[in-house]
């Protein structure tokens, strides 16, 4: 899921486990051992791998059960030397250490923005104002607590810290299961990927309240009682929720199936999977012969029915289907995938787990979500990434969250 969803799972599984013995201490390591996985993202611009090496190695090693393995015995080691020696109670670390986390807590600010962004189109002023504020005043409350208190003794066992770190890793790539983008749980052994498609990869209703249990933990004392109240609240809310997008994943499941057996559909396999930012407007395919049966249905419709919409596979416009680019983003799309003609011998294959944004309108290539242009290079018989273009840059996104919204309502 999103990073900041898996910074506050992170904080939780870290308060769990030391927060009585350390406080905001916990938090603050297990907010840094979720982010961990997703550091990912650096290495393939780092190295200047090539857009869909990058695509293979997201969610790859660094988010398989190996590595939340074996990680967590080098930071245990690290924060067992940290706290053992005293060292975090020198200026230096501490300015470091309150510095290192004003830049988290901006970072989380800015995420929270985006989202807020995203969900309505523009930046509301009066969300844009509180979150702003709040940020400024963990920031205040963080310098305070680490730069001009005197840090307290920190006594842990190395078990302690292995288990704080490994919770916080773990249940990173577990979460990340969940949603329909694929984790490679089974890393280096297997590359298979795991995805649950239950909840989407940025849902407000399950990490906005998290994370004000969090944040109402983290302003109580290690030994007050609300702050284990807070940290469960949150947790409990958690696995509610994940309970009812699985739950809503039956009934679409259901209704889906009904629905291509109604038309008479001939597929193969079918996928569900919510769409951006909700858990209620549920995108639905399924795999034929030549072509695949799109549609959404949302769980305020009044009909329980999906309507379906043809898309061509066009897999024959491939003239290298051997090449190693078109084999990872088939792999990368789970093989729900079909192929446009674009201007001379340019392509574009277009990844349907997450759909078009206006069903029915399949042959424009402007309509898809996560779209890949390539060009062929007849010399070496390889085909070439063009782009990876993301949301069009016209009307269409306006459009697109507009009806978005809509189809939510059920209307």
């Amino acid at each position: 899921m999103d990073s900041l969803t898996q910074i506050v799972l992170g904080a939780a599984m870290g308060e769990v486990v030391a927060g009585k013995k350390i406080g905001n201490k916990a938090m603050l390591w297990g907010a840094v051992a979720g982010t961990i996985p997703d550091l990912d993202v650096f290495v393939g611009p780092i190295l200047g791998w090539t857009e869909e090496a990058n695509l293979a190695f997201h969610r790859g090693i660094s988010h398989s059960i190996l590595f939340a393995i074996l990680v967590p015995l080098l930071l245990a080691w690290y924060t067992s030397w940290l706290y053992g020696n005293e060292h975090h109670k020198k200026t230096g670390v501490k300015l470091a250490t309150a510095i290192g986390g004003i830049l988290f807590l901006i970072f989380c600010g800015f995420i929270l923005n985006f989202i807020g962004f995203q969900i309505a189109g523009s930046f509301p002023i009066l969300f844009t104002t509180i979150s702003s504020l709040l940020i400024i005043i963990l920031c205040v409350f963080l310098y305070k607590s680490i730069v001009l208190h005197q840090q307290a003794d920190v006594n842990i066992s190395y078990g302690r810290w292995y288990l704080l770190f490994f919770l916080a890793v773990f249940t990173h790539p577990i979460l990340d299961s969940c949603t329909g983008y694929g984790t490679q749980l089974f890393q280096p052994f297997s590359d298979m990927r795991v995805a649950w498609n239950n909840i989407s990869v940025a849902d407000p209703l399950y990490t906005a309240p998290f994370l004000l249990c969090i944040i109402l933990a983290a302003t109580r004392g290690k030994y007050n009682k609300w702050r284990v109240v807070f940290t469960y609240a949150g947790i409990i809310y958690s696995l509610l929720y994940l309970g009812f997008t699985i739950r809503n994943k039956y009934i679409v499941d259901q209704v889906f199936r009904a629905s291509l057996e109604k038309n008479e559909v001939k597929y193969s396999r079918h996928m569900t999977t919510p769409t951006i930012l909700n858990n209620i407007l549920w995108h639905c395919i399924a795999e034929g012969p030549d072509e695949y049966y799109d549609g959404q249905y949302s769980l305020l419709d009044r009909k329980k029915e999906v309507e379906l919409h043809v898309i061509k596979k066009n897999e024959q416009l491939i003239v290298y289907p051997e090449d190693e680019r078109i084999k990872i983003l088939k792999w990368f799309s789970d093989d729900y995938f079909n192929v446009l003609q674009l201007d001379g011998d340019t392509i574009q294959i277009n990844d349907l787990r997450y759909g078009p944004f206006i069903p029915g309108d399949s042959d424009n290539p402007n309509n898809y979500i996560f779209p890949f242009k390539l060009y062929p290079d007849n010399e070496t018989g390889t085909y070439v990434l063009k782009d990876q273009s993301g949301p069009p840059e016209d009307g269409t996104m306006q459009e697109f969250w507009d009806r978005l919204i809509n189809r939510i309502k059920g209307i």
